[in-house]
């Protein structure tokens, strides 16, 4: 069994989607196999480089239990994942799914072997593949949720952690109702529930004992809300489309704004976490925007006017209009994209490098340590050193008797097209994670993003890519590369930097 999510990106265009859709069908017959971990995957296991990761999976469909598992299309709900440590690597479907007996799959438990880290979970209600839809994907979120007739309900996602060298992890209990009713012999669902969570840790234990005692004892690890639910007015509905898989919801606002969850804050607990150890890291260094990739994709498309070679009639096979497209319009506009886009990375090339400059000189690390030191109560945080990786910092953290440690790290600083004329803005994202120093258990993740919803807007597959980046309320401005490329430009986007950082500090405290 793979150690991470099927091969197929979850990206709702109408191509990625068949690519999902095809793999399903590929695998209808190997969906869910009864099996134990194979060679490879127990010498992992044992040496702590992964996880068994084991949960439950359960639909009642009008009131009658019904097996989820060994079945196609599976019958209840599905999962999008993402590993948090992978940055580069989007939402994915988890396709495969393995039992450790027959009896545990009918009773719906399944596992996971996965690398140890944080992983953010979305749950899809069943209905994706009925019509008219159970189950919608607003794909500018990346989010699954349910379409009424007067709203769609955007369902809760979840984030879990599989601490290093568990062995066997539990997460939880997966399960939802569904009521059918539709269709012509009545056995088309009329609407589920949002799939809730539930913690049957003895059960998990009994499994674990019986299947998995060669990996030690069961750590339970249960998945936490990452982002509430929401409901979006049906009136902002724009149309739907079929994907494949799903039905795609395009909505107005692009990016409506969620209520705040309750446990997003370290302070929410209600837990004494003072005194608290801190450290500051870095990720990776200023990315421009791809101006080659970006004039290339505007030519092509006609400025953003096609999405889909059937969007110019016809159908498949393309109609006499495609057809034109396709042999007489698409070479020499890639071909006119491509050294437009060169002319432009030549052209901002010195302001790039007066950029990359200014962020060294403002030295973001120091002024993030200078924030956590004036935000938190005096005497109450201490700086820590972050060479020695996580279980260095938090062993640190116990020794030095502190309650707890948050690890802040800039995980991106880049500028982002957010309008005409090269419009820019700047787009900052960090990640905390707060630990508990005396258990060392990971009691919060979040990866929150100071950027400007234009840029947002204009770079939306990007963003969707990574529903997990929570926006900031504050946001930088957008500016053209010419105003940006003169002093009093960088001056400003020296403040920005600043305010960024400072904006994030005061979010993760709940200040």
């Amino acid at each position: 069994m793979s150690s991470y999510p099927g091969p197929c990106f979850c990206m709702m265009n109408r191509a990625a989607s068949f690519c999902i859709l095809l793999t399903c069908l590929l695998l209808a017959g190997c969906l869910h196999s009864v099996r134990l971990p194979d060679a490879a995957d127990s010498q992992a296991v044992r040496a702590g480089e992964k996880a068994i990761v084991l949960f439950r999976h359960q639909s009642v469909y009008d009131s009658k239990t019904r097996e989820t598992l060994g079945t196609y299309p599976m019958e209840g709900f599905g999962f999008e994942m993402a590993c948090l440590d992978d940055d580069d690597k989007p939402l994915a479907p988890v396709i495969l799914l393995s039992s450790p007996s027959e009896q545990a799959r009918k009773e719906g438990w399944a596992y996971l072997v996965l690398k140890p880290g944080g992983y953010y979970l979305a749950v899809a209600r069943a209905g994706a593949d009925q019509n008219p839809p159970a189950t919608v994907r607003v794909s500018t979120l990346g989010r699954w949720g349910h379409l009424s007739d007067t709203s769609i309900d955007l369902d809760r996602t979840w984030w879990f952690h599989v601490p290093p060298g568990s062995g066997v992890v539990y997460i939880g209990s997966f399960s939802n109702g569904c009521r059918t009713g539709r269709g012509i012999f009545g056995n088309l669902i009329d609407r589920c529930t949002e799939v809730a969570v539930r913690d049957e840790t003895e059960p998990a234990r009994a499994v674990a004992a019986a299947r998995f005692s060669e990996y030690g004892p069961l750590r339970v690890s249960l998945v936490k809300e990452y982002q509430p639910a929401l409901e979006i007015p049906g009136e902002t509905l724009r149309g739907m489309r079929w994907g494949g898989l799903a039905y795609d919801a395009q909505i107005r606002p692009l990016f409506p704004e969620a209520p705040s969850s309750a446990d997003m804050h370290p302070n929410a607990r209600g837990d004494e976490l003072y005194p608290m150890g801190f450290t500051v890291t870095a990720g990776r260094e200023i990315v421009f925007p791809d101006w080659r990739k970006k004039a290339l994709l505007g030519a092509v498309t006609m400025g953003g006017l096609i999405d889909d070679v059937r969007d110019l009639g016809g159908g498949y096979p393309p109609g006499a209009i495609a057809t034109a497209y396709l042999l007489f319009y698409l070479p020499p506009a890639a071909l006119v994209g491509a050294v437009a886009g060169d002319w432009k990375d030549r052209k901002w090339k010195p302001c790039a490098e007066r950029i990359l400059r200014e962020v060294s000189e403002a030295r973001p690390l120091k002024r993030a340590e200078e924030a956590w030191l004036s935000a938190v109560p005096p005497g109450s945080g201490r700086l820590l050193p972050s060479a020695d990786g996580d279980d260095g910092l938090i062993s640190t953290a116990a020794r030095d008797r502190l309650r707890s440690v948050l690890k802040f790290e800039v995980t991106r600083v880049s500028l982002m097209e957010c309008g005409p004329d090269d419009s820019v803005s700047l787009d900052m994202a960090f990640r905390w994670r707060l630990w508990d120093a005396a258990s060392r258990d990971l009691l919060q993740e979040r990866i929150v993003v100071f950027g400007n919803p234009a840029g947002r807007a204009a770079n939306a597959s990007f963003y969707a890519s990574r529903p997990w980046e929570n926006f900031l309320t504050a946001l930088p401005a957008c500016r053209p590369m010419e105003q940006l490329c003169t002093e009093q430009g960088y001056a400003e986007f020296r403040q920005e930097l600043q305010q960024g950082i400072r904006e994030a500090v005061m979010h993760v405290l709940g200040q």
